[in-house]
């Protein structure tokens, strides 16, 4: 199982994140006082420089990732559509088959539903998920091959009319598997632990500005804190939608509806 799977779908990796989120900001309160009290440290024009270009790169990180994440969730949003679109005129089209060839394909096309709806529930088991994967290419593969075989033997001339479905199914099947490689489009993990170092070293550098300082501003950093773990888990989730609170449930859910009209 991925780890970061593994961790969206617990409730507890947010507060797990406020608290390193605190230890840190904690250690660079302590390191900060520490320097001030025995070195007389305070800051300078060069620390304020250093501490605004790693702030910036966290801000340019944030927005790269949230900006990637918020179109990969739009584009999976996308192909859900895509494919209840074309599975439908897919559906349709086995009115062009003879009457004899359309009771059996029609059966099929509701398996073929059916195997869809619950085809990515709960992916973080990845043995389930791979055996809904074959059961359901099996059935994509089993219409395949019925719908050209009741093609083929449709005589002419209504055998050009009746060829019609392949195009048709064929959209159908590659929907389907833009759908399942989209789930494999994420950023490397280097750049989510890039993104995660430097929230941990932002909120140690807000900490050793406050301990230079000498002054603890308790508001302003519960809500750095907040709002920093809070954007970084929306961006986790808007991510991997199918194992967070985000989810697609609201476009997953014209599978059913396209399903109760067949």
């Amino acid at each position: 199982m991925d780890i970061k799977i593994k961790l969206l779908q617990s409730w507890q990796f947010p507060f797990l994140l406020l608290g390193a989120m605190a230890i840190v900001l904690e250690a660079g309160w302590r390191t900060g006082s520490l320097l001030q009290i025995r070195r007389g440290h305070e800051k300078s024009g060069t620390d304020d420089t250093i501490i605004a270009a790693i702030f910036g790169l966290l801000a340019l990180f944030m927005a790269f990732y949230y900006s990637g994440a918020s179109d990969r969730y739009d584009h999976r949003r996308q192909l859900i559509a895509e494919e209840v679109s074309t599975i439908g005129s897919a559906y349709n089209s086995i009115e062009l088959l003879a009457e004899g060839d359309q009771p059996g394909l029609r059966e099929n096309f509701k398996i073929l539903v059916d195997r869809r709806i619950s085809l990515y529930k709960n992916i973080a088991d990845i043995g389930q998920l791979e055996q809904r994967l074959e059961e359901f290419e099996e059935i994509r593969s089993t219409i395949w091959h019925q719908a050209a075989k009741a093609a083929k033997s449709t005589p002419f001339p209504d055998k050009l009319l009746a060829s019609h479905i392949l195009p048709q199914i064929s959209a159908m099947a590659d929907a389907a598997d833009a759908q399942k490689l989209a789930l494999k489009f994420h950023p490397p993990r280097v750049v989510t632990f890039s993104l995660f170092l430097l929230l941990l070293v932002g909120g140690f550098l807000t900490g050793y500005t406050m301990g230079v300082e000498r002054r603890r501003h308790w508001l302003l950093q519960t809500f750095f804190i907040s709002l920093m773990v809070g954007a970084v888990y929306l961006i986790l989730c808007l991510e991997y939608p199918l194992t967070s609170n985000i989810g697609l449930d609201d476009f997953e859910v014209e599978f059913i509806k396209l399903r109760a009209q067949m």
